[in-house]
């Protein structure tokens, strides 16, 4: 599972000055939806949509995640792959939605990470659980959900 490097595609970018608005639930709530939706825009720019990323985290917490979910000593072999992925830097999300310019969210376009969904189902039912068909049918059952 490699997770979305959210730090580099989207807070790295070379619009990213004006183009990324990192909020908190609580600026959220006191924030105005018309201030929301109408960000200013630098000359000769158009608004064309926004992607909105939802539980944004440090990837560097993926691997304490991980070993406490697995809860297994590591092997030499397996101790060198996890320093490996703890060597992770920047920031991820769990998903990602895509909204238009009027800030209608568009359902159809759920991103999803497959990282969570995979701990959580190791968690719950061992590695054994780990299948691509049962992440497409939370997937699909996540969109009916959110429709």
């Amino acid at each position: 599972f490699i997770p979305y490097d959210l730090q580099g595609q989207v807070l790295e970018s070379k619009d990213a000055d004006w183009s990324v608005r990192q909020l908190s639930r609580d600026q959220l709530e006191r924030l105005d939806p018309k201030d929301l939706w109408s960000p200013p825009l630098p000359f000769g720019r158009r608004l064309s949509g926004f992607d909105v990323y939802l539980g944004i985290f440090d990837k560097a917490q993926l691997a304490d995640i991980t070993q406490r979910v697995l809860a297994e000593t590591p092997s030499g072999d397996e101790s060198l792959e996890q320093d490996e992925r703890a060597e992770l830097e920047g920031l991820t999300c769990a998903a990602s939605l895509r909204a238009s310019a009027e800030g209608v969210l568009q359902l159809g376009e759920i991103s999803v990470s497959t990282v969570p969904w995979a701990l959580g189902t190791i968690s719950r039912r061992g590695l054994q659980g780990l299948d691509f068909d049962a992440f497409q049918a939370s997937l699909e059952a996540l969109k009916r959900d959110v429709a």
